[in-house]
């Protein structure tokens, strides 16, 4: 992809660099920028190398929990209401 990229930049009129490029202005408010992309990516790849471990929520502990509520009652009050 980027040899064709190279070619295409080599090879290719200044004038029809700029007229293929304006055929994407539609996409200019669609996702995230390249800057934006490239930071988060950065991010991502920082955040694999730190070997974070990330520890899940263990549920079953919250039933001996006091304070713990599943809001069973909630719901099934506002359905049978």
């Amino acid at each position: 992809m980027l040899e064709e990229l190279r070619r295409y930049l080599n090879e290719t009129p200044q004038s029809q660099i700029e007229a293929d490029w304006s055929k994407t202005k539609e996409y200019d408010e669609v996702g995230v920028t390249v800057d934006e992309f490239l930071q988060k990516t950065h991010y991502y790849f920082k955040l694999g190398e730190a070997n974070i471990s990330w520890q899940k929520p263990n549920f079953l502990n919250n039933i001996e929990n006091p304070k713990f509520t599943s809001d069973f009652l909630i719901l099934q009050h506002e359905v049978f209401s």
